[in-house]
């Protein structure tokens, strides 16, 4: 649920950091 989401969020913002 809202775990999963908020998972999905903070690897987005790691990917674009990395780049």
């Amino acid at each position: 649920g809202m775990a999963v989401r908020e998972s999905s969020l903070l690897v987005a913002s790691h990917m674009m950091r990395i780049r």
